[in-house]
């Protein structure tokens, strides 16, 4: 099985809120803003995705599953499943693009055949959009989480130890653990 990124998510927290957060002033140069950002991307991607070690997606992305042929259902990795982009079925070495109207989707991230079978195949390819609404309260631990990461690589204090189990604490409630 593997999971790749096919479109990754935008960043959850600005220029603006992290330097805020730090207490830049909004005149600071080019590479002070550069140097955020970069922070900014970094800590994303250390808890977000197929990337992050929280095993879910908090910012919308594309993602690309692919594995061994489905068995009764698909439970997407990475959720929370926002929608189904398409299902591909291996059949005599070339893929074939299921009809939509074959499969759904659930609320909690399972895919199903509608007929109750999926069809033959020797591997599967499932696309999806996964992330967060917009809406979702625990986005803020997120986001909160983000800038507690950027401080640490802006400053490079000796508090970083303290702000990484604020941030392993924001986190934990929200991560999944494979079970193997």
């Amino acid at each position: 099985m593997s999971v790749r990124v096919i479109e990754p998510p935008a960043a959850l927290v600005s220029l603006e809120e992290a330097k805020t957060f730090l207490r830049v002033l909004d005149d600071s140069d080019a590479e002070t803003d550069n140097l955020i950002s970069a922070f900014i991307v970094a800590a994303q991607a250390e808890f977000d995705g197929p990337t992050g070690w929280v095993g879910r997606c908090f910012g919308e992305q594309k993602l690309e599953w692919t594995g061994k042929p489905l068995a009764c259902e698909f439970r997407a990795p990475y959720p929370d499943l926002k929608s189904v982009v398409s299902v591909e079925a291996q059949a005599g070495g070339q893929w074939q693009v299921l009809p939509p109207a074959s499969y759904q989707a659930d609320d909690t991230g399972v895919v199903r055949p509608v007929a109750g079978a999926w069809p033959s195949m020797s591997a599967s390819r499932v696309t999806y959009v996964a992330g967060m609404a917009a809406e979702d309260p625990r986005l803020q631990q997120v986001k909160t989480a983000i800038l507690f990461h950027v401080k640490i690589h802006f400053y490079e204090g000796d508090f970083g130890e303290r702000i990484r189990k604020s941030i392993d604490a924001l986190l934990a409630p929200l991560r999944i653990y494979a079970c193997p």
